[in-house]
């Protein structure tokens, strides 16, 4: 049944539970809340061509944005324009290729371990300010490693505090430094 418990409320029952409610305060806000009861009831959203183009499962309360579907696509706009898209072929970032739409992941200790600025068009690994294409930044180690496929052996490289490039092997006898001609 539907009933207006209320004058600011209508609510949407069935079987004795509560699947919907709207509300509206005298402040003008209000609310619409599915599954009030918060009984294991799924909430689905179907589109002209998808079944479950937003899928609530309730049981394993995951949401699902395109649950089995091929044919949508999923986007999210920041104030610059498109931020994400997500469709069959895969997810895109800044597909609108806006210059404010740049692209951050943060670790524990670190709000920028991996940086994309837009403007720029340059990545930063540990910056947030990269200055070249690809701009790796770690303050108390080497700044990039490359490991042998086997995973028993590496190369470790880094920019010096004098500006010298030096690279640091695991291997017998390992260290090798250019330096800089005004740092000799």
């Amino acid at each position: 049944y539907i009933g207006m418990p209320a004058n600011d409320q209508m609510e949407l029952v069935a079987g004795g539970v509560t699947f919907t409610s709207i509300t509206r305060s005298a402040a003008g806000t209000g609310s619409i809340t599915f599954n009030d009861a918060g009984d294991d009831v799924n909430f689905i959203v179907e589109s002209p061509q998808e079944s479950k183009a937003i899928y609530l499962h309730s049981q394993n309360e995951v949401l699902h944005i395109n649950h089995n579907e091929s044919s949508f696509k999923t986007k999210i706009h920041s104030t610059h324009g498109e931020a994400m898209t997500v469709n069959n072929n895969g997810v895109i970032f800044n597909d609108d290729g806006v210059a404010g739409n740049d692209f951050r992941i943060e670790s524990q200790n670190d709000t920028h371990i991996f940086f994309v600025d837009a403007d720029t068009e340059k990545i930063g690994i540990g910056t947030s300010g990269p200055d070249r294409k690809l701009d790796i930044l770690d303050a108390t180690g080497h700044q990039l490693r490359l490991t042998h496929t086997d995973g028993s052996k590496y190369v470790d490289m880094r920019a010096t505090g004098p500006g010298d490039f030096e690279i640091t092997g695991s291997g017998t006898n390992p260290h090798l430094k250019f330096i800089g001609a005004e740092n000799t």
